[in-house]
């Protein structure tokens, strides 16, 4: 999924508090976030930047599927993004007993990942 997928929309600001950090990515790299798919569906994907809606893509997926992005994002650049299961609800992810519904990677421009979930 790219930025081409993505349609503005100005409504819904994603807030930043309680963001899982999915680390640091180069530009044009596949995004393997960790996270699984709960149920197949189109899974709906709404990202922003610090101070602006980038705006949303939709995925494809199978049930127990990874999610991947591609980064077609701006180079040192924070996206944040929240995932809209098939129902319509938030994709929930847990990590040591957090639950996390939004997520966030930073881009760089050097060709290296220094984390990963």
């Amino acid at each position: 999924m790219g930025n081409s997928l993505f349609r503005y929309d100005t409504n819904d600001m994603i807030c930043t508090t309680g963001v899982l950090d999915l680390g640091l990515f180069s530009k044009c790299t596949e995004i393997a976030t960790g996270i699984l798919s709960i149920d197949a569906g189109d899974y709906i994907i709404r990202a922003e930047g610090i101070n602006h809606r980038l705006g949303e893509g939709t995925l494809a997926l199978g049930a127990a599927e990874e999610i991947k992005l591609t980064n077609n994002f701006n180079e040192n650049s924070t996206v944040i993004f929240t995932i809209e299961k098939p129902d319509g609800e938030p994709l929930v992810h847990t990590v040591d007993t957090i639950d996390y519904e939004r997520f966030s990677f930073r881009n760089s421009t050097v060709n290296t990942i220094t984390k990963s979930v």
